[in-house]
């Protein structure tokens, strides 16, 4: 396969979404940890899971995997449909001077393999997750991230390398016969 090699910043999702609430409390925005909401109106009215009714100038919808489903369980109707999609990462030790995109051996699609605090992470796949589901990594996806590691690199891996795994869904709009 094809590999392409780039030098990317160490992205850190949780560090980035903490310094945005951080700019959001400075900008006067209230916030709520672990606040769940259960529905939602289209005149601004948010209900919350503990029975707390609060009202806005506009509510927006930020669920990301949830949000079709909070939509369905506030009786509101959309006219887009969401697909579930997991990605799933592995984290092994080593270093890596720059970041790789390379071609998975098995379907050619594009996976990174990184430098991530410290040790080198491996990703992504694209699976459909059924709603509901625990948002993981399957067994197959980390073979299909071991291969796809082994591929490229003389230092071959197995499972017993895989210092960590983590998955995350993403929320893409479906688009008609998909």
């Amino acid at each position: 396969g094809d590999l392409f090699v780039e030098w990317p910043g160490a992205p850190d999702d949780r560090a980035l979404g903490l310094w945005a609430a951080q700019q959001a409390q400075a900008a006067g925005v209230t916030l709520r940890a672990a606040c769940e909401v259960a529905s939602v109106s289209e005149n601004g009215e948010l209900r919350t899971a503990g029975g707390e009714a609060l009202r806005f100038d506009a509510v927006c919808n930020v669920a990301g995997p949830w949000a079709e489903r909070l939509l369905a369980a506030s009786g509101l109707r959309s006219r887009h449909h969401l697909r579930l999609v997991r990605g799933s990462h592995l984290l092994i030790d080593g270093s890596l001077p720059c970041g790789l995109l390379v071609q998975a051996p098995s379907d050619n699609r594009v996976c990174f393999i990184l430098p991530y605090l410290g040790r080198v992470m491996i990703g992504t796949t694209e699976v459909e997750h059924p709603a509901g589901e625990p948002i993981r990594p399957s067994d197959a996806e980390r073979d299909y991230l071991i291969d796809t590691w082994n591929a490229y690199f003389e230092r071959r891996i197995g499972a017993s390398d895989v210092r960590e795994s983590f998955a995350g869904v993403r929320p893409l709009i479906a688009q008609p016969g998909d």
